[in-house]
């Protein structure tokens, strides 16, 4: 099924799950996006009572579904996810056809830079020190977006301004591999 723009596409994967192509780049697997996604979030180092994620890439969501379902299981009440992304076809089919409101994820969608880093919520959740999870597809077939965040100079001074600065820095060290 072949969307607004010739760059994106939504594909039925072999398991019956739909992934998103975006820039000839898949943000899901083609077999199996739930087993994908589940078999991603074993690999990340949650440290004991850690219970904030900043997820970098927010594609059809299977794997914020995962972390989701990793603090419910484990009977977490009190986590938060908060996920990046541009506001774009992959979003909006996220939103249409997976998204489940809940007080637990927060999303941060935008194509400007200034919003996300001007963004005070963010801020103190970056500061707050959360795991950092790359989704590694969207940062690639959505790579002008994820550069321009990493590139992003604060022109103005605000009352938090070292504090980006501060973000900025860490998140350069990074390996993004983009």
């Amino acid at each position: 099924m072949i969307l607004s723009e010739k760059f994106y596409q939504l594909k039925e994967t072999e398991s019956g799950h739909l992934t998103a192509i975006q820039n000839g780049i898949s943000l899901h697997c083609l077999e199996n996006p739930l087993l994908e996604a589940k078999k991603y979030i074993e690999t990340l180092p949650f440290k004991k009572g850690e219970k904030k994620v900043l997820v970098f890439g927010v594609g059809l969501g299977y794997h914020l579904r995962e972390i989701f379902l990793k603090y419910k299981n484990q009977g977490t009440q009190d986590f938060l996810i908060m996920a990046i992304g541009p506001k774009d076809e992959s979003f909006r089919d996220y939103l249409s056809l997976y998204y489940e409101r809940s007080l637990h994820l927060k999303l941060l969608v935008s194509n400007s830079p200034e919003e996300i880093f001007f963004n005070k919520e963010f801020v103190d959740f970056y500061l707050s020190d959360p795991l950092i999870c790359l989704w590694r597809p969207c940062l690639l077939a959505q790579k002008n977006f994820f550069e321009k965040v990493m590139s992003y100079k604060a022109l103005r001074k605000k009352t938090y301004s070292s504090s980006l600065e501060k973000i900025l820095e860490e998140l350069k060290k990074k390996e993004w591999e983009l």
